[in-house]
């Protein structure tokens, strides 16, 4: 195992794009290392080497870019058990090592809409948004929620707008509500009932009507032209 993690760094500085590495810098997005490779070429180092559990729990556990989105490539999908999901969850640092966490492993989980639901409501802002990722991803994957999964989501969703949240979390979030409308007619409805029944009980302001206007428009042209 130590030789294969040793194979791999040297794939990864061989593969090393300092361009890349400093414009994310400059971008605001820092990692202890980075070795500034696309996720494609990541993806070619990945199917270079057989998918092993113990060997994605090594790269993730590296301060280094490349090794953590290996790691979501690497661990077989059939042994990534809740209580894993869960641990990775809390140690997310970057979105974008949770968008891969989502889009490679977690979301393909039959768990994923449960376990993405425990954290659309955290305080910690970077888990909070891969909790909306992971239920994307889960809802891409046709999966169905129940009436109370989608009125926790929207109450999780009008509790984020209101308060001082970033916004790539907040699109996160309003992405998660816009594809839970899209599963049915019933489930649009459900959505903008209570989004209108909550924001109409709040105090005026341009985010609020900027919202429910989104939101309704959202609904009507589903009722238009998908439903």
């Amino acid at each position: 195992m130590e030789e294969e993690i040793r194979q791999i760094k040297k794939q990864l500085r061989m593969a090393m794009n300092g361009v890349v590495a400093s414009s994310m810098r400059q971008k605001g997005v820092d990692y202890h290392v980075n070795f500034g490779l696309t996720a494609p070429l990541i993806k070619r180092i990945a199917d270079t080497h057989a998918k092993r559990r113990e060997l994605a729990e090594l790269l993730w556990n590296e301060s280094v870019r490349e090794s953590k989105i290996l790691a979501t490539m690497l661990y077989p999908e059939d042994e990534f058990s809740e209580t894993v999901a869960r641990r990775w969850f809390d140690m997310l640092e970057q979105p974008e090592i949770a968008d891969q966490l989502c889009y490679n492993l977690a979301g393909k989980q039959p768990y994923a809409t449960t376990l993405a639901l425990k954290y659309t409501d955290v305080p910690t802002s970077i888990q909070r948004y891969a909790g909306f990722q992971l239920l994307t991803r889960a809802l891409l994957n046709k999966t169905d929620l129940t009436p109370e999964q989608r009125e926790k989501l929207t109450n999780d969703v009008l509790t984020l707008f209101l308060s001082d949240e970033a916004l790539y979390i907040k699109a996160a979030a309003l992405n998660s509500l816009k594809r839970a409308m899209r599963q049915h007619p019933d489930a649009a409805r459900q959505i903008t009932d209570i989004a209108d029944k909550v924001l109409h009980s709040l105090p005026a302001n341009d985010t609020i009507r900027n919202l429910a206007d989104e939101l309704n428009a959202e609904r009507k042209w589903l009722e238009e032209s998908i439903f």
